[in-house]
Order: C-alpha cells, then structure tokens, then sequence
C-alpha cells in the first residue's frame, strides 16, 4: 500500500501503523485545517495512483 511506503521514506515524521495515519510534528492550531486538507488530497492521489497501476497490470 501505498501509506506505508510513505511512512517508511519520512524519517519518522509520519507513521502509519494499526491503520492509522499519523504526522509526528506539531502543527500550529490555526494551520491544521490546511494540513489535513492537503494531506488528504495527497492520500486521495496516491491511493488513486496505486490502484490505477495495479488495475492496468492484471
């Protein structure tokens, strides 16, 4: 999957673990609004990506 190859490349900033998708870096209150919005367009694209490439190798 695609989330845990993110989670794996970042160092430790984010984790995904037990199905959970974390940021392990505090986020200031009046950012985290943007941080979400844009973390899932980047899940929503990737998982996208992954799906796509997996459906036109079958």
């Amino acid at each position: 999957m695609p989330m845990t190859k993110w989670s794996g490349s970042s160092n430790g900033l984010i984790t995904f673990e037990d199905q959970i998708f974390t940021l392990q870096f505090n986020i200031f209150e009046e950012d985290k609004v943007t941080v979400y919005q844009w973390t899932k367009q980047i899940c929503e694209y990737r998982l996208q990506q992954h799906f796509e490439r997996k459906s036109k190798n079958k």
